[in-house]
């Protein structure tokens, strides 16, 4: 995942392993390994609206960080 913070990755391997029928059985910065029941279940994570939403979340915590950096 283009993930860059770990709570992102974090929220992403609970919200997989939350998700019947799979599990994630490691978190790396670069990959997660994911073992699933079928794998139809394991297609389109890294597309899915939920990893593009933490995308979106890190780049508001940056650009506030950067905001408050300047006051």
């Amino acid at each position: 995942p283009p993930l860059e913070e770990d709570s992102a990755r974090t929220a992403l391997a609970d919200a997989i392993t939350l998700t019947p029928g799979t599990i994630t059985v490691e978190a790396g910065e670069e990959s997660f390994v994911v073992h699933a029941l079928d794998a139809s279940l394991a297609q389109g994570i890294e597309g899915s609206s939920f990893v593009k939403l933490l995308v979106q979340l890190e780049h508001w915590g940056k650009s506030r960080e950067k905001g408050a950096g300047g006051q």
